[in-house]
C-alpha cells in the first residue's frame, strides 16, 4: 500500500493500478490469491473466519489460525548477532520479490532457497521497525536514487537482528529501474539502542495520528536540526563517514568496474 499510494503521489491513479495488475500478472496471481498470500492463510480458513463455521474451536483459537505468521505476538525477544565483516546479499525484482539471497542471508534468517525465492523481501520485515522508515525508502528508490538504512529484521523463527543495508536500484541502458540490491553489514552494537529509541517514538506516532504524521515527524525533526537523512542516519551511528565507508568496503565486486567507480559510489552515499 506505501509503494501504491507513493506512485499515486507521484504519478496518478491510473499509473498505480497499472503498476499493481502488472505485479499481479508478474506473479501469476488473481487479485484474492494475493489477499490471501499477504494474510499468510488459505481460502477455506478465511471463509470460515468470516463466516463462523468454526464451531470446535474457541474464538482465541479462530484468531490464531487467521493471524499472519510475521506478528509482533510471534516475535521472540531474542536478538541474533551478526558478526561484523559477515556480509548480507539479496537481490529483487522491481516490486521488492527476491530473485537472489546469499549464503549468508539463508544462515541468518533461517529461511531456506524455496522458501524464499519468490516472496516478498518484506517477509523479514520486524513489526519494530517503522513503516516511516520504509516509505521514505520507497519514496527514494522509486525516484531511482540509494538509500541507507538501519532495519530491525526478523528471521523465521521469530527472532531478530539489526542490519545497516545499502540499497541500490539496477538499471538498465535507458535508466529503467528493473530490481534492487541490497548490501547489510551487522548495526554496531552500541549503536541499536539509539536506532530502537527513535524507531519507537516513530512507532508511537504511527500507531496514535497515522502514517503520514509520523513521516511528517521524520521530515520535519531532520529540517529542525539542519541534518540530510543521511546526516540524521550516521549522528544516530554515532560514527564517523570514513568509519562508513570502510565498513562497506567488502561490498560485492560484481558492482564496480574499478576501484575508481567504487570510491565515487562511497562518495555519493557519504560526501
Amino acid at each position: 500500500y506505501q509503494i501504491l499510494s507513493s506512485i499515486e503521489a507521484k504519478k496518478n491513479l491510473q499509473t498505480s493500478e497499472i503498476y499493481f495488475k502488472g505485479f499481479l500478472d508478474d506473479n501469476k496471481l488473481t487479485y484474492d490469491q494475493f489477499i490471501l498470500k499477504i494474510l499468510g492463510t488459505n481460502e477455506a480458513t478465511l471463509n470460515q473466519y468470516f463466516e463462523g463455521l468454526i464451531k470446535t474451536k474457541t474464538e482465541s483459537q479462530e484468531a490464531e489460525t487467521f493471524i499472519p505468521k510475521t506478528t509482533k505476538a510471534d516475535v521472540q525477544d531474542v536478538e541474533i548477532q551478526i558478526h561484523p565483516i559477515s556480509l548480507v546479499k539479496t537481490k529483487t525484482n522491481s516490486k521488492g520479490v527476491i530473485e537472489f539471497a546469499n549464503e549468508y542471508f539463508f544462515e541468518i534468517t533461517g529461511y531456506k532457497d524455496e522458501e524464499i525465492i519468490g516472496e516478498m523481501h518484506s517477509i523479514v520485515r520486524h513489526p519494530d521497525t517503522p513503516k516511516t522508515i520504509f516509505k521514505l525508502l520507497w519514496d527514494q528508490l522509486l525516484m531511482g536514487k540509494s538509500f541507507n538504512l538501519a532495519v530491525k529484521n526478523l528471521t523465521k523463527e521469530g527472532k531478530y537482528y539489526w542490519l545497516l543495508n545499502h540499497i541500490q536500484p539496477i538499471k538498465d541502458s535507458n535508466g529503467k529501474i528493473l530490481g534492487y540490491q541490497s548490501y547489510g553489514k551487522a548495526v554496531p552494537k552500541e549503536s541499536v539502542p539509539n536506532f530502537q529509541l527513535f524507531y519507537n517514538q516513530l512507532k508511537d506516532i504511527e500507531q496514535k495520528q497515522g502514517l503520514n504524521a509520523s513521516y511528517n515527524y521524520l521530515i520535519d525533526f531532520m529540517a529542525d536540526n539542519k541534518q540530510t537523512y543521511d546526516d540524521w542516519l550516521l549522528q544516530t551511528l554515532n560514527v564517523k563517514k570514513e568509519f562508513l565507508t570502510n565498513y562497506f568496503s567488502n561490498l560485492g565486486v560484481e558492482l564496480f568496474e574499478t576501484s575508481e567507480e567504487k570510491k565515487s559510489l562511497f562518495k555519493k552515499w557519504f560526501g
